[in-house]
């Protein structure tokens, strides 16, 4: 049966039918390492185009890496070579936004200047 979920392996462009017997011809650890290696150029270079760049660097691997699920539970341990690290501000270090920030300001039509306003 060839079923019409997207998997994977389709989204490799292999059908589901062919990794199958693949994985009985001892053959599917290739194509686990070829599905993972087209998993992490995809988002490499989803990463690379979100910053306005033609090509893909070490940064932009990290940023997929990181960024992806499944890929940083299976990664977690490596340290990708000049990738950076993963930008991250501690909410305590932010600043707080008080109720005088919320309301917009309108420019006063009163008049510009205090002296005017006194004399």
């Amino acid at each position: 049966m060839l079923q019409t979920q997207t998997s994977v392996q389709s989204q490799a462009g292999m059908p589901l039918q062919e990794a199958s017997v693949t994985f009985v011809n001892g053959k599917g650890d290739l194509y686990l390492l070829q599905v993972a290696a087209v998993k992490v150029l995809e988002l490499a270079g989803n990463a690379a185009r979100d910053n306005k760049k033609n090509r893909i660097i070490p940064r932009h691997v990290l940023l997929a890496v990181r960024n992806d699920e499944e890929l940083g539970k299976l990664l977690q341990g490596v340290t990708i070579a000049h990738g950076g690290v993963i930008p991250n501000i501690n909410p305590v270090l932010l600043p707080k936004k008080t109720g005088a920030d919320k309301e917009p300001k309108s420019p006063s039509k009163d008049t510009k200047s205090p002296k005017k306003a006194a004399a």
